[in-house]
């Protein structure tokens, strides 16, 4: 268990930081940047999932889902913070599974894709689009990472999957709430 007493120790006004196995870096280096990317999706599925609690018509599988998540993507930060291979906090190609499992469970309820569709629906739809986003994001921040300093494949897996998960429960939940899918409408010239 962590104990945390102080939350700033100025240390880090000069540029530079700790890493949690105790390493100087300075803050302008790839893996700070890293953890500021994990810590904005955290954030932004925190938001989803306290939107999914505003919502009364929705079933709780995606917020389980989510908050199931949330505690992995912290494992996740901690295997980026510690530098050293961490095997008891990579996510596991089981893992990996579940995620696709949940991926398709959900999709199983849903009408099949035939086309692309515009992000949008509602708050929450949004807000899961951006998590969808930031995962994304973060994910090709990773590869670029890892040209540098290899990472775990099953650890690069992981934020694929969960980008493709947030898009498909995004389509779950807009049909549990009977929003309409919007279509992308290829070469719609404005007017």
């Amino acid at each position: 268990m962590v104990t945390i007493n102080k939350v700033y120790t100025k240390n880090g006004d000069l540029g530079q930081t700790y890493l949690a196995n105790g390493q100087m870096i300075e803050k302008s280096s790839a893996r700070i940047e890293l953890l500021a990317l994990l810590d904005s999706l955290m954030l932004e599925v925190g938001y989803a999932n306290f939107l999914i609690s505003t919502e009364a018509k929705i079933e709780q599988k995606v917020s389980s889902h989510l908050l199931m998540l949330l505690n992995r993507l912290f494992d996740q930060g901690a295997v980026i913070a510690l530098t050293s291979k961490s095997e008891e906090l990579l996510p596991t190609e089981l893992e990996i599974n579940i995620i696709e499992n949940w991926i398709d469970q959900l999709n199983q309820e849903l009408p099949p894709l035939k086309n692309f569709l515009l992000p949008q629906g509602n708050a929450l739809l949004s807000q899961l689009h951006r998590c969808r986003v930031q995962s994304r994001i973060l994910e090709q921040k990773l590869w670029s990472f890892n040209i540098k300093e290899p990472l775990e494949l099953v650890f690069l897996k992981f934020f694929n999957r969960i980008s493709d998960y947030f898009f498909v429960a995004a389509r779950y939940i807009g049909q549990e709430l009977s929003l309409p899918e919007v279509i992308w409408q290829t070469g719609q010239r404005l007017n």
